[in-house]
């Protein structure tokens, strides 16, 4: 009877410790979790901030490819057009 309570109590013990460890363990584990996490919204905020300046100049660049083809257009027609002109004048 004496060795069951001294391999009960040898069994408490060892589940005290094995339940300290883990607790230890998932305190590390929830601490790095959180912290990964408050990376993941920092960048994911960089990455926003990067996309809507991109977005922003797309937009530029777009405008700017608009300008020059209305421009390519205008300099295209333009020597047909002098040219008709200046068989009216002439």
């Amino acid at each position: 009877m004496v060795a069951l309570i001294g391999n009960v109590e040898e069994l408490r013990i060892q589940l005290d410790q094995t339940t300290h460890t883990l607790k230890a363990e998932h305190g590390k584990l929830q601490a790095s979790v959180a912290k990964d996490r408050e990376a993941r919204i920092h960048e994911e905020a960089e990455l926003r901030r990067l996309l809507t300046a991109l977005g922003v100049l797309g937009i530029h660049i777009d405008a700017a490819g608009v300008i020059w083809l209305a421009l390519g257009v205008v300099l295209s027609t333009t020597p047909s057009e002098f040219a008709h002109f200046l068989n009216w004048v002439f």
